[in-house]
């Protein structure tokens, strides 16, 4: 690596933390691979001890290393290498929706400001179902939906070229419980390896993580850096790839048509699934 923190005006520990942050991603330190010690970075680069210690404070906040007292400094294994559990404040933000402090707009839950919601018609919709359905609407209903809803449901996909029966189509509670269901379905004895795009939906990383190994891909504004893709294809059995093309969260980003066609291209090469998590692509203005 070389230092230039007078041409580049960034900090030296910023530079050795990002030399071993990509060193990290690019798997030039394995995950669970020991790195070299604070005394052995700041011979390398004729440093002081507290400037790579720095370094590694930020690396162990980002959730690249974990500290082993008395053993050394190792690589986080990869299923917990990017995507750390979030600290209480995310887990609240989602409980909450947006946040009403300072004027902030919270774009990791992907949850609207209540002051949009068109309450008035909500609430008359309500009362015109029970109004016709009566109290049989407070009963339990078929694990896999009213089957009238599923009928809606069905309609409305065929007009986007799918073409499925309703006894194709699960009713669940939300995207996570849609998820945990599909990952239910296959799950194998080891830990199934995915990948997804970086950053995504947080909700599906809390739902993954526990039972698999994931691969981060770069977002870049047109969708997932297929380079990078195809490189994890090609060396690792995935078991499924997991995206939002349309307004991605938390970026907001939708996949061109081309990139779509290529990942379709690379989904039947690789002989893996596509997971897409289609939440917002008919709320668009355009």
């Amino acid at each position: 690596m070389k230092i230039d923190s007078e041409k580049k005006k960034i900090p030296i520990y910023l530079k050795i933390y990002e030399d071993l942050k990509n060193k990290i991603e690019k798997n030039e330190y394995p995950e669970n691979s020991k790195l070299p010690s604070i005394r052995q970075l700041a011979l390398k680069y004729k440093l002081n001890n507290i400037t790579v210690m720095k370094a590694f404070t930020l690396l162990e906040k980002e959730g690249y290393i974990i500290k082993k007292r008395g053993i050394g400094i190792f690589v986080k294994s990869k299923e917990s290498l990017f995507y750390n559990t979030p600290s209480n404040n995310l887990i609240e933000t989602f409980k909450v929706g947006q946040l009403k402090e300072n004027n902030l707009i919270n774009f990791a839950s992907g949850t609207p400001s209540e002051d949009v919601y068109p309450f008035e018609i909500f609430k008359k919709l309500y009362c015109d179902v029970l109004e016709e359905y009566g109290p049989k609407i407070m009963l339990y209903h078929p694990t896999q939906g009213l089957e009238e809803l599923r009928e809606v449901i069905k309609k409305s996909v065929e007009k986007k070229g799918i073409f499925v029966s309703k006894d194709d189509i699960q009713i669940t509670s939300g995207s996570q419980q849609a998820l945990d269901l599909i990952l239910k379905t296959l799950s194998s004895k080891r830990k199934n390896k995915i990948v997804v795009g970086n950053p995504t939906y947080h909700g599906a990383l809390n739902t993954f993580k526990t039972n698999c190994k994931i691969y981060p891909v770069e977002m870049e504004e047109d969708g997932f850096n297929l380079i990078q893709l195809e490189n994890i294809l090609s060396e690792e059995k995935i078991t499924f790839i997991y995206t939002t093309m349309d307004f991605s969260c938390p970026t907001g980003i939708s996949w061109s048509e081309e990139k779509k066609q290529q990942l379709i291209l690379l989904a039947k090469k690789y002989n893996t699934l596509i997971i897409e998590d289609d939440f917002a692509s008919e709320l668009s203005f355009y």
